[in-house]
């Protein structure tokens, strides 16, 4: 399964990339408007990534033509990044048009399997599913069931679930066969510090002191 951090911190993006193998990090655009300075932002988010971790950036509904510019724009600055455009009338066409320019771009915020069938017939490289939204309102399982329905088998490999709240969110994704995560940072917090992992570990190292009177394995 391909891993994604959804961040606009870079200290966060920093904290969990020193732990998990990232294949890229989720730019929210709420996120992202909460900093100072955007740009400088997302500069210091490609430092702390490697070449080939993606960093996908989603935009605001502006409309047709600005969302070409933003995609070229953001494309220019580096070939990690891609843009994300709003399963909008405008963000639909701007996916046909940014396809036709060699441009890849991508689609959040999508809410139903309706959307996840347009997005990918025009050529969206990523397809983000908003879990948290989706589940207010119909069964995550067979939501994601029916959207991987719609699509041929290289198009489902686009499809990526963003989880924000619960691990459930991450199991649903692998049982109904989504191939591509983005999870908050707490989630991935959540995957590796367990309460029974962390008592297991420290009555394991009490008795080996006890026995050994060392800590390591070699004097």
């Amino acid at each position: 399964m391909n891993l994604f951090l959804i961040s606009a911190s870079p200290e966060e993006i920093l904290d969990i990339n020193q732990v998990v193998t990232l294949n890229g990090v989720v730019v929210p655009l709420e996120k992202l408007m909460e900093s100072e300075n955007p740009s400088e932002t997302i500069e210091k988010i490609q430092e702390l990534l490697g070449e080939n971790q993606q960093i996908l950036i989603e935009t605001p509904e502006a409309g047709f033509r600005p969302l070409i510019e933003e995609g070229k724009k953001i494309r220019a600055k580096s070939q990690q990044f891609s843009v994300l455009v709003p399963p909008t009338m405008s963000g639909l066409m701007s996916l046909k048009a940014m396809h036709t320019l060699k441009i890849p771009a991508g689609c959040s915020g999508i809410y139903q399997s309706e959307q996840v069938l347009l997005a990918a017939k025009n050529e969206a490289q990523s397809i983000l599913l908003d879990a948290e939204q989706i589940s207010r309102f119909a069964s995550l399982e067979e939501m994601l069931k029916t959207s991987l329905a719609f699509l041929e088998e290289e198009q489902k490999e686009r499809v990526m679930l963003c989880c924000k709240s619960n691990l459930e969110q991450i199991r649903t994704a692998a049982k109904s066969g989504v191939t591509s995560l983005a999870a908050a940072a707490d989630l991935y917090r959540q995957m590796v510090e367990n309460p029974l992992t962390d008592n297991t570990r420290a009555r394991a190292r009490e008795e080996w002191i006890l026995n050994f009177t060392r800590s390591g394995l070699f004097e």
